[in-house]
């Protein structure tokens, strides 16, 4: 019997998706599990190979370099750096030279002092002590007389402290040294000339 449109009955819709047809044929294998205490415990462990392995080896090797070279060198072993300081011209036959900067300060008797005129003559003055007094001419030509002025009164050479030369020639060129006696190496130098 055919059944008027309006007459028929509504047919649900059909379901989607469609209804599966069972299980697969094969069973997936599940994700491997994630285990976090191994992660950590390679964090720590790269984290000691990278930081704490090189500063034990440095501290090592440290304590070994340590003891190769000298630890007591004597004061006379280091050479001091420094510069003569201002100079003046007291007369035709006498100048004050300050002593500049010195660092280490030296004792005096540390100190040779140099010098030369009109790149001719050549006199060497050694300090006899260490407190302020006239220096000793030891090798050369006399040049004129040197003395020592301990400004600060400190037994050490340093800055303020002055070397007063008198007996110059007038008229005179002149170079003066500084040189660390203990080892013979030139500390500085100077020049200055003598009116007439």
């Amino acid at each position: 019997m055919n059944l008027k449109p309006e007459e028929q009955q509504p047919q649900p819709p059909p379901q989607y998706p469609p209804q599966g047809h069972g299980p697969p044929y094969y069973q997936p294998y599940p994700p491997p599990k994630r285990d976090d205490k191994k992660i950590v415990i390679l964090l720590v462990i790269v984290i000691i190979v990278i930081m704490v392995v090189p500063m034990i080896t440095a501290a090592i090797l440290y304590s070994f370099v340590r003891d190769l070279g000298p630890t007591d060198l004597p004061p006379s072993s280091h050479v001091p750096v420094g510069a003569w300081g201002d100079k003046t011209i007291m007369s035709p036959t006498e100048v004050w030279v300050d002593f500049g900067w010195l660092s280490p300060a030296p004792r005096p008797v540390d100190l040779q002092i140099i010098l030369r005129k009109n790149d001719t003559d050549e006199a060497r003055y050694y300090f006899v002590h260490d407190r302020a007094d006239t220096l000793d001419l030891v090798v050369g030509i006399w040049l004129g007389t040197m003395t020592y002025v301990d400004l600060a009164d400190n037994q050490l050479v340093d800055m303020g402290d002055q070397l007063r030369m008198t007996g110059l020639a007038p008229n005179s060129d002149y170079l003066l040294r500084m040189i660390y006696y203990p080892t013979g190496d030139q500390i500085t130098m100077t020049s200055f000339s003598t009116p007439a």
